[in-house]
């Protein structure tokens, strides 16, 4: 059909279908799309996580699809660095404009190419990169598609001071298990002092609001607000959360102080970054 459009003439029939791509993908522009995967890719000092949405599960499933997100994991670790430490989104125009390492076009014409063949609407919808420079980035991508890509899969930045190893087993072995407890127990802040003023506040007012309804003196109702905000850390902040990986479940903080001591340095998280694909509220 496209040779026909253009009278046989080929360079003119790839850019005809280009553009009919380009016009497909628009079409599906405004559809919902909130299955698809997950994707990363980590070395001892940077790492990188993307979204990807789809319509549907089937074809999050495809391998075409699974290609693309790996294409889109690579794309992003090659963009040039933004920081040499800390945690930076990625700018989703300058990633799709990038060209995709080892191949001759750039990720968006492979977008372009994919909602064409799949006939839905695929997006990248987020990306970020971790970087440190005195200490190892570890991950984990939850899933039954391999360890680098799933439904779900979060990156930790572990500074270490001191002299060790930081390709050390015991260290990575430790990072790969918070990065699963990040996973699973979905912290939204690193610490209590991460949490917005605004928040914090919001949950203090609603906790001596139900502490007011048990008519307890109020010299009592501070303590139990104190009580209920300690519950709300254990459930919010990573470092308060028990580990749920790690036997006996300690709190994240004493788990690290405990390999600190182990390993004869200091191990503190930097930042960490979760996705939950399709998730409705996101940080960024």
């Amino acid at each position: 059909m496209a040779l026909e459009a253009e009278e046989g003439n080929l360079t003119k029939a790839f850019e005809w279908l280009r553009k009919k791509g380009i016009a497909a993908a628009a079409k599906k522009s405004g559809r919902s799309a909130l299955e698809g995967l997950v994707g990363i890719k980590l070395s001892n000092s940077k790492g990188v996580i993307v979204e990807i949405n789809s319509e549907t599960d089937f074809v999050a499933r495809n391998q075409l699809f699974q290609s693309f997100v790996a294409d889109a994991v690579e794309t992003a670790y090659a963009l040039p660095q933004q920081a040499e430490s800390g945690l930076v989104p990625v700018d989703i125009h300058q990633l799709l404009a990038f060209q995709i390492p080892g191949k001759s076009g750039t990720l968006g014409d492979s977008q372009i190419s994919l909602v064409s063949s799949m006939r839905e609407k695929i997006e990248i919808r987020r990306a970020a990169v971790i970087s440190i420079q005195d200490g190892i980035i570890a991950g984990y991508a939850h899933g039954t598609f391999g360890p680098v890509m799933g439904k779900s899969a979060a990156l930790v930045s572990l500074q270490v001071t001191g002299d060790i190893d930081t390709k050390s087993d015991d260290l990575a072995k430790a990072g790969k298990k918070l990065a699963m407890h990040i996973v699973a127990a979905k912290p939204l802040y690193k610490s209590p002092e991460n949490i917005p003023a605004d928040v914090l506040q919001r949950e203090k007012s609603a906790f001596m609001e139900l502490a007011r309804t048990s008519n307890k003196p109020e010299s009592v109702l501070e303590k139990i607000v104190q009580g209920r905000l300690s519950k709300f850390y254990s459930e919010v902040t990573l470092l308060n959360q028990p580990h749920m990986i790690e036997d006996g479940n300690p709190p994240i903080n004493v788990f690290l102080g405990k390999l600190s001591k182990q390993l004869g340095c200091q191990i503190k998280i930097q930042e960490f970054v979760r996705i939950q694909c399709g998730e409705e509220e996101c940080a960024f």
